[in-house]
């Protein structure tokens, strides 16, 4: 949870403009391009492949399914609270990158549930 949570704030951050001149958030985008997205990407799918690897096969086919579900949903999301911020406040800011990693570990642990009741 934690891992895709920080992810959807580097996604935030690579799609995100600054709202101040003189934030952190600032700092963030101004620092993270390509590279640092694709990088902590391939982090999540490694870390999340090393975690299903030691769980029973059983239960295999709940944690793919969450990975196959929390990717785009929380990309989407992510997307959404960059367009949120960038029409209401004009940008993002350190404290909505907080507010979207605080977020997307919500719906993260929904996606969770849902996942292994078996719904999708």
């Amino acid at each position: 949870m934690p891992v895709f949570s920080r992810w959807v704030m580097v996604t935030a951050i690579f799609h995100g403009k600054s709202a101040r001149q003189d934030g952190i958030g600032k700092i963030f985008i101004e620092n993270t391009k390509l590279k640092e997205l694709v990088i902590a990407t391939l982090l999540v799918i490694g870390c999340w492949l090393l975690v299903v690897s030691f769980l029973l096969s059983s239960l295999f086919t709940i944690h793919y399914s969450l990975f196959l579900v929390s990717i785009p949903v929380l990309y989407i999301f992510s997307l959404v609270s960059v367009w949120f911020c960038n029409k209401k406040f004009g940008g993002m800011t350190g404290d909505t990158f907080g507010a979207v990693s605080e977020i997307s570990e919500i719906l993260f642990l929904i996606m969770a549930v849902i996942c292994s009741q078996d719904f999708i």
